[in-house]
């Protein structure tokens, strides 16, 4: 984790990415803007990068592992207006 923020600050990253909430804490504190896969996603949508994050997170929780509470998939789609 540390090793992860402190290459961000140095490279000066846009995005600091991670789903440890502890590490998107310690980020957000150290100025860095932070983000999970999910904000990810919906930033990827809003850029129209991507058409969809629904179908996108369902493909990655089948295919790849990805475990999400209901609560935030219902998030994920009220934030993308699917």
């Amino acid at each position: 984790m540390t090793e992860a923020i402190i290459l961000a600050l140095t490279t000066r990253a846009d995005l600091f990415l991670s789903d440890d909430r502890k590490a998107l804490t310690v980020a957000r504190a150290a100025g860095l803007r932070a983000s999970g896969l999910v904000g990810a996603l919906l930033l990827a949508k809003q850029r129209s990068v991507i058409k969809a994050v629904c179908p996108l997170l369902e493909v990655l929780e089948r295919e790849g592992g990805l475990c999400l509470s209901d609560e935030v998939k219902n998030e994920a789609r009220r934030l993308a207006g699917e």
